[in-house]
């Protein structure tokens, strides 16, 4: 009886689809269009409730702020499904494309900020090795999401049956499909350029955080926000007169003469290592033994100096541009790679300038050298040698990666290599792999040392003690490599910082000593941003040492700048300027400024150093992306 209903009923459906006239055809599809559009929108803003009541996101206490960007989400899906549409006449369209990329893209974003905290953004799009190399260590966990998204596409996938496709001639298709194009470029590039578009006026900017400004947006404006700002066009008053006084007021010497090279130039070995993180700032958790044991005296005798990241969890190519070149990445668009996007030509950097004195410049890095275009990117950055993952003589590996005392021992091997029997100085970057999440148990038996004292549940703890073992093995790499220089003839030294810590950690609640508040203190989320400097050499020399205990926390540009101190060699003009603007601010990201006295203040405060910060725009930008007009570190 049920099954003949059903026919019938589907029967009655088709003959009234058959009789639909033009009218109610467009009107029908305009509904579903409609309908299609605020399904995807309303599970937008449900990923973004997380948990919590979708309507009570949207018409709460910020409904003045929420509602109308859900309404501005739900026009630019409209608008992209009516594009389908009317390029098509074909109501699946829209169906089969947005809905299973936006939804997905929805949920690659929530993936994206557990591992970087960082949201899922434009310059992503041209990432698609890299995303997938790291989607297949941390899986969407699209199945959650499933119970709702199935019932809905098969509603979506239904209603169409019922309402018929309309037919027109060719000359009226291309009509409706290049009116329905101009309408849409129109729209999409007044909301990404125009300063007072759709996009500016409802989104909520907060570049120092864009996990939260993700949370006050939803998906669809958060990534438009980000396209809009992957725009990079020369900043409004950018000319030769600007450049040249703001570059003289910054303190850029416009008559400069490097200094004297020291009487023997000294080997200079960087290695920037994989979520090197003290763990001691860990304040809820103990080990059997300290990770960092091996540098530990070292790091006290120095004055402990540490680095001011931009990034959390990830970003490693944004912090090793930025220490390399002495350009901050602040100025480039938020939760961009600059590898990726915008060096695309010769750009000053540590190896040019080694380069120019007779260095044999090499790079290493114990992964894919497609990864982050490095392949591409280190000969424009000066490097004459580069090492990765099929070319590296060293192949032992430490739980999934190339081991650090690989790279260590990678160093070495190259340093014999080109050196000349040490006659020839060596500027040597390498970059670590082998304590890269993801932070499952995977060191045992003798390899195995660090266990966790405190009693928590067994994911977390065998996390916590995989990333402690890590930050050993690297201790260890580094100290290996310091007794090799260690009776070297030249003058060495050999800095080791961490990248940036890794959010699956320093994001643990378990690993803290919460108090009352039930909240981590300023001073704990302000350490995860801050990553340790190793520094040693094998020179005896008081005022060297003086130098390296006076550093103190600084951010990677300006770390730049105390690779000149600590060694010795004449500062490049533009580094010049470096060491004067550290005089009011030993650095800024999005998220803090360190000012003179080296006091750690938020970034949302940028007033102190204002001034500053929008000279050093329209100067770093001529140095970098911009036309010469008066920084070409090349003719220095």
């Amino acid at each position: 009886m049920l099954k003949t209903n059903i026919i019938k009923l589907f029967s009655f459906l088709s003959e009234k689809r058959k009789n639909q006239k033009k009218i109610h055809v467009i009107i029908f599809s305009q509904i579903y269009l409609l309908f299609l559009s605020f399904f995807i929108t309303f599970f937008i803003f449900r990923v973004l409730a997380d948990g919590r009541s979708t309507l009570s996101i949207l018409f709460g206490e910020n409904i003045g702020e929420m509602l109308p960007r859900f309404l501005v989400s739900y026009l630019i899906i409209l608008i992209i499904c009516e594009f389908l549409y009317l390029a098509t006449f074909f109501l699946y369209a829209p169906l089969f494309i947005v809905y299973p990329v936006v939804t997905v893209a929805c949920v690659a974003n929530i993936a994206k900020i557990n591992f970087r905290n960082e949201p899922f953004v434009f310059a992503d799009l041209l990432l698609f090795n890299e995303s997938m190399n790291i989607a297949s260590q941390y899986p969407l966990r699209l199945e959650k999401y499933l119970p709702v998204l199935i019932p809905g596409f098969i509603l979506l996938l239904i209603l169409p049956v019922f309402i018929r496709r309309v037919k027109i001639n060719i000359l009226k298709r291309v009509i409706s499909g290049l009116s329905a194009l101009v309408i849409t470029v129109l729209f999409f590039t007044h909301a990404l350029v125009a300063d007072s578009s759709i996009i500016n006026k409802t989104a909520r900017s907060a570049v120092w955080n864009l996990a939260d400004e993700y949370r006050h947006n939803g998906f669809i404006l958060e990534f438009m926000l980000s396209a809009k700002r992957s725009l990079v066009f020369a900043p409004p008053d950018y000319n030769k007169d600007s450049v040249r006084e703001y570059a003289l007021s910054l303190g850029y010497p416009e008559e400069y003469i490097m200094g004297e090279t020291p009487e023997v130039l000294p080997n200079v070995i960087i290695i920037m290592n994989e979520s090197y993180w003290d763990s001691d700032n860990l304040t809820g958790i103990a080990f059997n033994k300290d990770p960092l044991e091996s540098v530990r005296a070292l790091m006290k005798k120095n004055g402990s100096p540490a680095l001011l990241v931009p990034h959390l969890g990830g970003g490693t190519a944004n912090i090793e541009f930025e220490f390399l070149t002495g350009k901050n990445i602040i100025y480039y668009p938020p939760a961009s790679m600059v590898y990726q996007l915008f060096v695309t030509r010769k750009h000053w950097s540590l190896a040019w300038y080694f380069r120019d004195f007779g260095y044999s410049t090499t790079a290493i890095h114990p992964y894919y050298d497609w990864f982050w275009k490095r392949s591409t990117v280190y000969p424009l950055l000066g490097f004459e040698n580069m090492y990765f993952e099929h070319s590296m003589i060293n192949k032992d590996m430490k739980g999934i990666y190339r081991a650090d005392k690989t790279v260590s021992q990678e160093i070495i091997d190259r340093y014999e290599m080109f050196s000349e029997g040490g006659s020839k100085p060596v500027f040597t970057f390498a970059v670590t792999m082998q304590n890269h999440g993801p932070y499952y148990a995977r060191y045992f038996g003798s390899d195995a040392q660090i266990r966790l004292l405190n009693k928590i549940d067994e994911h977390p703890a065998r996390a916590a003690e995989t990333f402690a073992e890590g930050l050993r093995y690297a201790s260890e790499a580094f100290i290996y490599l310091t007794e090799y220089f260690k009776d070297a003839e030249r003058p060495t030294y050999i800095i080791m910082f961490g990248d940036h810590a890794p959010a699956a950690i320093v994001d643990t609640i378990d690993f803290y000593a919460i108090g009352e508040s039930d909240g981590r203190s300023e001073q704990e989320l302000y350490n995860r941003y801050v990553t340790p400097a190793i520094i040693w050499t094998n020179q005896n020399n008081y005022d060297t040492d003086e130098i390296i205990r006076n550093i103190g926390t600084v951010t990677p540009q300006m770390l730049t700048d105390e690779i000149f101190n600590i060694t010795g060699m004449p500062k490049p003009a533009y580094i010049k300027m470096l060491e004067n603007i550290k005089k009011s601010a030993r650095g800024f990201t999005n998220q803090y400024i360190i000012d003179d006295n080296g006091v750690a203040r938020r970034s949302s405060g940028f007033e102190r150093i204002a001034d500053i910060y929008e000279k050093l725009r329209i100067v770093q930008y001529d140095a970098t992306l911009g036309k010469n007009y008066f920084i070409d570190e090349f003719a220095d």
